[in-house]
């Protein structure tokens, strides 16, 4: 069974970020891990600079428990974007597998998975990941544009 049929099989688990919309949730995605630990830094009284900005009001609606799973999500894309630098396209596909398996809704790690995919020479399953991100954020254009790059590339 394919990493992505099993994720969506499985037990459900804790939404992630639950207090937050989907738009906001694939936001927290973006945020860099220095600036999440500062944020829970501040909110604990922990911060050597206590004005740090806390930015928009989805980032002040989290837990702290949502900011540790931010950094981690945050680590992780790190030490994904350093698989594709080196071109391990496997690596980069077990870490991605890691943060879709935390964040469902991650719809450019879906993305990335297929690409890496490609690189690898397996279309099919290249185009299945790219569809289902598709499904996942429809208005993507970026996704979309993807998509069609691979199934032109492919003949389809």
């Amino acid at each position: 069974m394919a990493f992505f049929d099993r994720l969506f099989r499985r037990k459900k688990r804790k939404e992630l970020f639950q207090r937050l919309t989907l738009e906001e949730k694939r936001k927290v995605l973006d945020l860099s891990e220095f600036y999440l630990r500062s944020v829970l830094d501040a909110k604990s009284g922990r911060a050597k600079v206590h004005e740090i900005d806390t930015g928009t009001e989805y980032v002040q609606k989290m837990t702290d428990d949502d900011i540790k799973e931010a950094i981690e999500l945050a680590r992780l894309q790190r030490k994904a974007t350093a698989a594709t630098e080196a071109g391990n396209h496997r690596g980069a596909i077990r870490i991605y597998e890691q943060i879709c398996a935390k964040a469902p809704f991650d719809s450019i790690s879906m993305m990335s998975i297929g690409i890496h995919y490609a690189h690898l020479g397996d279309g099919p399953k290249a185009v299945r990941y790219l569809e289902k991100a598709l499904q996942s954020d429809p208005n993507n254009q970026r996704v979309r544009r993807n998509l069609e790059s691979i199934r032109r590339d492919l003949g389809l």
